[in-house]
């Protein structure tokens, strides 16, 4: 019997999750930094977001070519899924236990125009491992 790479979409969901949370941790704090004063707040979140949807498309992409995962449309969206609420989960520990923002601050900050062009980022990155079964 061969030994596969092969792996569970919770699994895969965690590392995709984790592997562009780290990188947005870096270019969230490029954008709030450098972008942010110059542009403003919207136009900093347009231009940082190609650049991680760029990364988790390739990322995802490295994911399920190296562990082997199962190209089944349920399989992906779980994937995706799994790193999307992880994601979701993690910007609220950290805007609240780190930055100390209180929870309301967290969701109206959501509702704004910049928020609201993120969390529609955040959900296209769940979305990609499926979106990849149709657009190789």
């Amino acid at each position: 019997m061969s030994e596969t790479k092969s792996k569970s979409s919770f699994y895969l969901g965690f590392l995709y999750f984790l592997g562009i949370f780290l990188l947005g941790f870096v270019l969230g704090t490029f954008r709030t930094l450098v972008l942010l004063p110059s542009v403003g707040k919207i136009l900093a979140v347009i231009i940082e977001l190609p650049f991680i949807l760029m990364a988790a498309w390739i990322f995802s992409k490295y994911l399920t070519t190296h562990y082997r995962a199962s190209h089944d449309g349920r399989f992906l969206l779980r994937m995706g899924t799994i790193a999307l609420g992880l994601l979701m989960i993690a910007e609220f520990l950290f805007s609240v236990f780190l930055f100390g923002n209180s929870s309301q601050s967290f969701f109206s900050e959501i509702m704004t125009i910049h928020g609201m062009i993120g969390l529609c980022g955040q959900v296209v990155f769940g979305f990609i491992p499926i979106l990849q079964k149709y657009f190789k």
